[in-house]
């Protein structure tokens, strides 16, 4: 039986942006995929160019046989230096380039299916670009004080010791299930208060904002925030974030300059809807 041709083999999207060398030329002259790159990342990408957009991708990993398990006994650490080389890979290209950055194992059957689907979507990419032109990430995770929470709080937890009866029984649960509902709503209020707060004071100097209520695993409530930023507004926002942080006395920890990741919603749905299965 003869060996799948490559340009037929599974490929994983690391992200797409503009051609700016060909972007008003005619889509059919660059059809095929160009060059391979090398980042000295322990990752060879190659490239496929259509619509004045270019995509970036790899030939995608199979679980059953890596370079570190030739044999199809793949490891957790092999997965993990994946995973950071393909960040690091996206890391680089923002650097460079405004970047649409795909999730890891957003996969196509083919290098040519992704030209279809650049065919079919590239409207919605070029839309998206436009959205996040010359803008980096900053993401923020700040704690919740429990002083903003005792306040919406107080008095929620009733009495459970409750009456052994069925009838005990069923009102205490009705009791302790409606005092979690109030809790929840009380962390989304004192959430969404928050994030009010700092797109108040960071105003001006950020795009677009993005807010979530998480728990991290320990259970403790935080505010994730995401904040679309020009990258010539970075050192600005830098020093009113920390201002922020500082008179508030909230407790906070910024990463970044990132990619895009949680502005690029509509294309990794695009993604998504075309993704491959893995090989097996």
């Amino acid at each position: 039986m003869s060996a799948r041709p490559r340009s037929a083999e599974p490929i994983e999207l690391l992200g797409i942006a503009h051609d700016h060398e060909h972007e008003h030329e005619h889509e059919h002259e660059h059809e095929h995929p160009g060059p391979k790159l090398d980042l000295g990342l322990g990752l060879s990408l190659s490239t496929t160019k259509a619509h004045g957009l270019i995509a970036y991708w790899r030939l995608r990993r199979s679980p059953r046989s890596t370079p570190d398990a030739p044999n199809g006994d793949d490891t957790g650490e092999s997965s993990v230096a994946d995973a950071l080389a393909f960040a690091k890979a996206i890391a680089a290209l923002h650097r460079h380039s405004d970047l649409l950055p795909a999730r890891l194992g957003t996969g196509f059957t083919s290098a040519a299916a992704l030209r279809r689907h650049l065919d079919e979507e590239h409207p919605t990419y070029r839309d998206a670009l436009a959205r996040i032109r010359g803008c980096t990430e900053i993401a923020l995770r700040i704690d919740l004080k429990a002083s903003e929470l005792d306040r919406d709080t107080e008095g929620a937890n009733p009495d459970l010791g409750a009456s052994s009866t069925g009838a005990g029984r069923g009102r205490a649960y009705l009791l302790a299930r409606r005092a979690e509902e109030r809790r929840r709503q009380a962390l989304k209020d004192a959430a969404a208060e928050l994030a009010g707060e700092l797109q108040e004071a960071l105003r001006g100097l950020v795009r677009e904002q993005r807010a979530e209520l998480v728990d991290d695993r320990a259970g403790k409530e935080a505010v994730a925030v995401a904040l679309l930023v020009d990258r010539a507004q970075l050192i600005s926002l830098r020093s009113a974030l920390s201002d922020w942080l500082e008179r508030g006395d909230h407790r906070g920890i910024a990463d970044g300059p990132l990619a895009p990741y949680s502005f690029a919603q509509a294309t990794q749905a695009a993604q998504a809807a075309q993704a491959a299965p893995p090989p097996r």
